[in-house]
């Protein structure tokens, strides 16, 4: 079974575009926050795939933490 964040990671790049999410490790230790680095990176170009996202994010009781 594949980790949850994989999963996210399909979803999230249907809705933004696969080049809009990352799972790089180089790139999520820039993104440390308190010890903590994230599982993925997601951003999103509009307003409606910000809704999408966390809509998403919700659904899979993901912390989401804006940049």
């Amino acid at each position: 079974m594949p980790d949850k964040s994989a999963v996210l990671a399909v979803e999230f790049g249907q809705v933004v575009g696969e080049e809009h999410v990352t799972r790089q490790e180089e790139a999520l230790a820039c993104y440390r926050v308190a010890g903590r680095r994230p599982s993925l990176i997601v951003t999103p170009g509009s307003p409606e795939e910000i809704v999408q996202v966390i809509s998403l994010a919700r659904q899979a009781d993901m912390v989401i933490v804006p940049w």
